[in-house]
């Protein structure tokens, strides 16, 4: 789901990442977690849900359209950061 939030135009961005929500895309992994030699490599980012990422790009829409689905605002990034700070 992460990748998705770059898109542009991103026009229909509500419409992808609730397809995604519908086949199971997980709203609270955090990136790369699943994959550890991909997030060593990454880890000088600060990498997050895709929530943080839709907050952090400004992406409004998203962000109200995952909270109902459950994404939590309290997950820190790898810089131990909430996507309320």
């Amino acid at each position: 789901m992460h990748a998705v939030l770059f898109r542009t135009p991103n026009d229909d961005l509500v419409e992808v990442v609730g397809h995604l929500k519908e086949r199971d895309a997980p709203v609270n992994m955090t990136k790369y977690t699943d994959n550890p030699e991909s997030l060593q490599h990454h880890k000088i980012s600060d990498l997050g849900t895709p929530l943080h990422v839709a907050a952090l790009m400004g992406k409004i829409e998203v962000v109200r359209y995952l909270l109902p689905y459950g994404a939590d605002t309290s997950i820190c990034s790898t810089k131990c950061r909430t996507t309320l700070q």
